[in-house]
């Protein structure tokens, strides 16, 4: 009888229990309308699956914990049932009333995915999260101008993780770039126009001329081949017969290029004035107008009168002063190139214009190249390890640097002692830093004249620098002894330095000289020639002497003609004589001239 009496009877609910019942299916009811809010509006999330599965693991736990809850709304766990039921009530409401903006839960930022995107949204998503931005340009047909290509970080990091995003933007089409523009002959130009645009030539004319081949193809082309797409491209179309021709209905020319209303024209024989304006809404280079209302009948009689926009007619705002992204958006508003530089600069605070290559007032075109320069600041002494580090920095920055070196025997040679500016301190134009850079401890030279090689090595080495040794002959001091030192006795040296010691080899052996006796051969000077006389008898002197003595010779001015070349007679050395001449030793001699 006990057991039946504790046996639960669930066929049979209390007002309470149904209460429970009833919380437990709207928090079942909160699940599902949380996880179909995430289906439905979470679709452009970076991590639109993950909470799609989270929200459907929810729902699958509510569901759960209700077929627990039923089992036990009739013991005494009913309060922990409603408690619970009550707390994922309050996850599900709180994620959908923070998809949906009416509460704001804070997040952690992360990189957003700018692929596509113009390059103004990353710049200003750089500014606001303090992270350092390169810019890479590069050409693109399948990306529009200042949109951008690639990030070097992937969409989702957190921003926390890194401190600097490189973007790749595109430049537009390559116009340089070679491309095969194969032989049109006895294509239609309808063909020839779409692989013309598809394949962004821009020089291409195309002329239209009577002629007995089938109307609109092509009959002859005057280059063709790997070709640069801004490369100038003739190419003659068939008109047929002139007379044959039909008028016909101009069609709205309004905002089609240039190129493709002239070749309209031209195919229907029809001909054409151009007006060229500045248009704020047409982009430069299409139609805005013609004078001929669009639809009426126009042929080879009719003149057409187009006026070609010359884009917007752009006058150039103060640059000077704005921030980057400003001055960005005038940009890709007006379709302008831009080539970006940056300089210290202590007149403009960090990331404003402190010079542009076109000023206030000018007039300019869509598709102009301007060139602007960022300031990065007022230029500031960085922190610095090394000497090294320091004149790297002030050759970049055209910073003048005055170094002193001292010895120290706390801070290791090439460090810097102290500095007349503190890191951080701004640096103004044409001021001179002054760096005191540490030589390291001080070693003092020892004196090591007289002393044996031994000695003086022993000396070296207690000092704590090193010695070369080299040698020389000397009449006054002892064979191994030491003549000289490279450095003074008593002064300081750094670590390392190299003492260099002579040693004596003793007294230099004296060396018997060659002499050589020689006769002078009067055949030996070139009658009429100094130069000529000069060179046989040097040659004749140095052969009987083996190379081994020197001879030079002298002018001796005449003042007549008579006897040039031949040895002079007040020469040292004179013909039909007999010398003797000593090895190593120079002699002159003088000969007419």
């Amino acid at each position: 009888m006990a057991k039946k009496k504790e046996e639960i009877d669930t066929k049979k609910f209390t007002n309470k229990e149904i209460s429970v019942l009833i919380v437990l299916g709207i928090t079942l009811l909160i699940g599902v309308i949380y996880l179909g809010d995430v289906i439905l509006f979470q679709k452009n999330s970076i991590t639109y699956l993950t909470n799609v599965i989270y929200a459907f693991l929810l729902v699958v736990f509510i569901f759960t914990y209700i077929l627990v809850g039923i089992n036990a709304c009739k013991t005494r766990g009913k309060p922990f049932i409603i408690l619970g039921s009550l707390f994922l009530m309050l996850f599900s409401l709180l994620n959908i009333f923070n998809n949906h903006g009416i509460i704001n839960i804070p997040k952690q930022k992360y990189i957003e995915d700018f692929t596509t995107k113009y390059m103004t949204e990353a710049k200003k998503w750089a500014s606001e999260n303090n992270i350092q931005l390169e810019e890479i340009y590069e050409y693109s047909d399948t990306f529009p101008e200042y949109t951008v290509i690639y990030q070097s970080v992937k969409a989702g990091t957190l921003v926390k993780d890194i401190d600097k995003l490189s973007i790749t933007v595109s430049d537009g089409p390559d116009f340089t770039k070679e491309v095969l523009f194969p032989s049109m002959l006895g294509k239609n130009v309808d063909y020839v126009l779409e692989f013309i645009d598809n394949n962004y030539f821009t020089n291409v004319t195309i002329d239209f001329v009577e002629n007995e081949e089938t109307r609109d193809i092509v009959i002859s082309q005057d280059k063709s081949g790997a070709l640069p797409r801004n490369e100038a491209i003739k190419i003659t179309v068939s008109l047929g017969s002139l007379e044959e021709l039909e008028d016909v209905q101009l069609i709205d020319l309004t905002n089609e290029s240039l190129f493709k209303a002239l070749t309209w024209l031209k195919r229907n024989a029809i001909k054409y004035d151009i007006e060229y304006v500045y248009d704020d809404s047409i982009p430069k280079g299409n139609i805005i107008s013609t004078d001929t209302e669009v639809g009426s009948m126009v042929g080879k009689n009719s003149t057409v009168k187009l006026k070609v926009s010359r884009g917007a007619k752009i006058v150039v705002p103060s640059l000077v002063g704005k921030t980057e992204k400003e001055v960005t958006d005038w940009i890709i508003s007006n379709k302008l190139k831009v080539i970006y530089k940056d300089e210290y600069n202590a007149e403009f605070d960090s990331g404003k214009v402190c010079k542009a290559s076109v000023n206030e007032g000018d007039v300019i075109e869509s598709g102009t190249s301007i060139e602007i320069t960022i300031s990065k600041g007022a230029l500031k002494l960085e922190e610095f390890n090394s000497i090294d580090e320091l004149e790297e920095w002030a050759s970049k920055y055209n910073v003048k640097v005055n170094i002193n070196r001292e010895f120290s025997d706390t801070i290791e040679a090439g460090k810097i002692i102290n500095s007349s500016k503190k890191a951080g301190e701004v640096i103004k134009e044409d001021e001179e830093i002054t760096i005191t850079v540490s030589q390291g401890k001080a070693y003092t030279v020892p004196n090591v004249v007289g002393k044996t090689k031994d000695e003086a090595s022993k000396a070296c080495n207690n000092a704590g620098i090193s010695c070369s040794f080299v040698y020389a002959y000397s009449n006054n001091v002892d064979n191994g002894r030491v003549i000289k030192q490279s450095k003074t006795s008593g002064s300081k040296v750094t670590k390392g330095a190299v003492l260099t010691v002579t040693i004596s080899k003793g007294k230099e052996p004296v060396v018997e000289k060659k002499k050589y006796s020689v006769y002078i051969q009067q055949t030996w000077a070139v009658s009429g020639s100094y130069s000529e006389s000069c060179n046989n008898i040097k040659s004749k002197l140095r052969s009987a002497t083996e190379n081994k003595v020197n001879f030079v010779c002298l002018e001796n001015k005449l003042a007549t003609s008579d006897g040039i070349g031949l040895i002079s007679n007040n020469s040292d050395i004179k013909a039909r004589n007999t010398y003797t001449f000593t090895e190593g030793q120079t002699y002159y001699i003088k000969i007419n001239s």
